[in-house]
């Protein structure tokens, strides 16, 4: 029997996605360790590379993307038994934030 799924297990500890940070961080050029809370990941994740404002809301834009497609994965696995790669999902988070960006702007 499995347990209860906590947000903090699903986005930041669970083997399936918790390698998903370090190619997100590999690609931003962020350098740093996951901590053990979502409000801290998101607060590290989003000041660690200092910088301008801008590069701060495209982290944040970024994060927020990540916890989409990481979200609809896990849905995707339980509801429809389909699976990508985690770096399937890379390409979808690098999709969906360059489509916010111009969206935005």
């Amino acid at each position: 029997m499995r347990g209860v799924e906590t947000a903090q297990h699903l986005f930041l500890t669970c083997p399936v996605f918790a390698p998903l940070w370090s190619l997100i961080r590999t690609w931003v050029d962020i350098f740093s360790v996951d901590p053990f809370l979502l409000q801290d990941h998101f607060v590290q994740f989003t000041h660690s590379a200092g910088g301008p404002r801008a590069r701060r809301s495209f982290l944040q834009l970024l994060w927020l993307c990540c916890i989409w497609v990481v979200w609809h994965e896990r849905n995707s696995r339980i509801f429809k038994a389909k699976k990508s790669t985690v770096h399937q999902m890379l390409d979808k988070i690098k999709a969906h934030s360059l489509w916010l960006m111009k969206a935005f702007n």
